[in-house]
């Protein structure tokens, strides 16, 4: 196998987070909405989920994600985190818990050939966070 073949094929393996998100959501739109009841009638958090660490609500498409995740785990406390997040809170993930996935972006700079110039790009990443309900503590 060549080089640019190799390439190819780990770049088939690797996790699309974009295709995870919308694979639940629409899991979540096939389940059907079911009866209607009012958010607050619902038996779970009608907050928007929020971080362990820093306490900020999540933003963007993670709110959906995480929501969708929630929804299909019956998660109810609306509260995520990192594996390393939870233990330092000396709260440890569950042995075979299994991660929802949050988009984390972050810019960088890029230099342009030959210019003196560089450009701003953004790099997202998924990165696995647990619910308040899959750690002990």
């Amino acid at each position: 196998m060549t080089r640019p073949e190799r390439k190819r094929a780990v770049m088939k393996e690797r996790f699309n987070i974009h295709q995870h998100i919308t694979d639940q959501i629409v899991a979540c739109i096939e389940r059907g909405a079911g009866d209607f009841r009012l958010p607050w009638n619902r038996g779970g958090s009608i907050m928007r989920p929020v971080n362990i660490a820093s306490q900020k609500p999540y933003q963007g498409v993670n709110v959906v994600a995480l929501w969708a995740a929630s929804e299909a785990q019956r998660f109810s406390a609306g509260v995520f985190g990192t594996y390393r997040q939870w233990a330092e809170q000396n709260a440890p993930v569950r042995k075979g818990e299994r991660a929802s996935y949050v988009v984390f972006c972050k810019e960088y700079e890029v230099e342009t050939d030959g210019d003196a110039e560089s450009s701003t790009r953004l790099f997202a990443r998924a990165t696995p966070v647990f619910a308040a309900e899959q750690v002990d503590g």
